[in-house]
């Protein structure tokens, strides 16, 4: 009787492998399909890729969300899922694969594609922004920087669609994208795949779609598994020690990846469906004011608002980017204040930081800079807790019958994004805690929440029937939203 064959190291890994994979759901064809091309998957990922499989069933989900904080491997585990196990199931698949435009995108695509598409037939195009397998699946690389530019992929047909950082998105884009979900392949079941941080302009309606029905153990068309940092034994430790180190609602969110950190919330009564406005007949306002927040690595952002006869302050436009010139931002302002037929000086103010008006080693000073551009910069109110208090005032209280006097556009999106993330500052609960933007993607940061709070601390109150106080206690901060 000959003597049993002695496993190898790699014999032993593959069967750990299959015995993961089978623990967490997945159908032995997905299994041969991962591990037949060398795609080795961690358990979370491998229940994110049964979740996926889900999707074939009559009455199975529809979309597919993976992760919530920051380094579980998400990315790895939907390319893996489209490309290794969808495209290759069935021929001649159509995938639009969205991501969000960062650092090094194309470098960070085609490192997956190398890693993850080894063993599999392919035609990369870069340029053209796709990659077709020997059996005709193709995915659609598309790339977003704006909400807008989502638009050049609609009225087409996908059958699986992917996206990247969810919660970039609006609820009204995430719609239109859907649209566009549809096949004419019999046996296939058309699909949603994405994954995201926490926070952003979409942070509210994911949670509801996704997050909320699973803590609520309620049936929907939505799966989402929960993956975080302590699920990726490959990440590099310098990151994970970073992500341990966080405190507050930072390490709730980015490390645990809980939604739910609005506990420490500042601007507690801020409701999209109040104070998010889409459509606006300029020719009301009989005020203009300018903000600015500079920075050079952070952003820097310019804020317009127009406020009403009847004192509302409506934030109409936004502009955000960083590493750009003074000369290259003021020509922004000036395009932006262009479509209003309006000039710098038809502003009553452009408020902006101290930082602005400090001196340079070589004696000169940003406002010098933008003065010489032809934009006129005012010293902005710098009592943060003051003008905080006012943001929180001018928010009002709509759900207690509280109207409010301050409304963002659709259009604002960085604002909108940072005015419900924004957290008490732990030793001065007065004041809002700095949030600085993500060293993983240069994400998030509170310019432009500073930026209005320049807006709204430096207005001495225009049409306003009441002003708040030069100095506001806790105390009195909290009666205005109680009575």
């Amino acid at each position: 009787m000959a003597a049993p064959k002695k496993l190898s190291d790699f014999d032993r890994a593959g069967i750990a492998a299959f015995g993961a994979a089978r623990r967490a759901g997945c159908p032995e064809d997905q299994i041969r399909n991962f591990l037949g091309r060398g795609v080795w998957l961690q358990p979370k990922q491998l229940e994110f890729a049964a979740a996926c499989r889900d999707c074939d069933k009559p009455d199975g989900p529809i979309h597919i969300g993976l992760g919530g904080s920051r380094g579980p491997g998400k990315t790895h585990a939907i390319i893996a899922q489209m490309g290794v196990d969808d495209c290759q199931r069935f021929p001649g698949l159509k995938v639009l694969f969205l991501r969000k435009v960062a650092k090094a995108n194309k470098e960070q695509f085609n490192d997956f594609r190398i890693k993850l598409f080894g063993a599999l037939k392919h035609n990369y195009r870069e340029q053209r922004g796709d990659l077709e397998f020997a059996n005709g699946s193709k995915i659609v690389i598309g790339h977003f920087k704006d909400e807008k530019d989502i638009d050049n992929y609609l009225g087409l047909e996908y059958d699986e669609i992917v996206i990247e950082e969810l919660t970039t998105l609006s609820y009204e884009k995430w719609k239109n994208v859907l649209s566009c979900l549809r096949t004419s392949k019999e046996g296939w079941r058309p699909r949603t795949y994405a994954s995201w941080n926490w926070g952003g302009v979409g942070h509210v309606w994911v949670k509801q779609v996704f997050y909320d029905p699973v803590v609520e153990k309620r049936p929907t068309n939505t799966r989402f598994i929960r993956s975080t940092v302590r699920d990726n034994r490959f990440v590099n430790k310098e990151y994970r020690q970073y992500l341990e180190s966080l405190t507050g609602w930072k390490r709730k969110s980015w490390l645990d990846g809980d939604p739910n950190f609005q506990a420490g919330q500042f601007f507690t009564t801020w409701n999209e469906k109040y104070h998010i406005i889409r459509g606006f007949d300029e020719r009301k306002v009989v005020r203009w004011y300018g903000g600015l927040d500079y920075g050079w690595t952070h952003p820097t952002v310019f804020l317009l608002a127009g406020e009403m006869s009847n004192g509302e302050l409506i934030f109409l436009d936004e502009h955000s980017a960083s590493q750009m010139t003074v000369a290259e931002h003021s020509s922004c302002v000036f395009a932006m204040l262009r479509q209003r037929q309006l000039m710098p000086r038809d502003l009553e103010f452009i408020a902006a930081g101290r930082d602005c008006f400090s001196k340079k080693e070589d004696g000169t000073t940003i406002y010098d800079s933008y003065s010489a551009e032809g934009v006129e910069l005012t010293p902005a109110e710098i009592d943060r807790i003051n003008g905080w208090a006012k943001m929180l005032q001018r928010l009002g209280d709509p759900d207690r019958g509280i109207k409010p006097t301050m409304f963002v556009h659709e259009r604002c999106k960085e604002l909108i994004s940072q005015i419900p993330l924004a957290q008490h500052h732990e030793k001065k609960p007065e004041d809002v805690e700095k949030m600085n933007a993500s060293p993983e993607d240069d994400s998030g940061g509170d310019d432009a929440l500073e930026c209005a709070r320049n807006i709204v601390a430096t207005n001495p109150g225009g049409g306003m029937k009441f002003c708040a106080p030069l100095a506001i206690t806790s105390w009195a901060q909290q009666s205005l939203l109680t009575g």
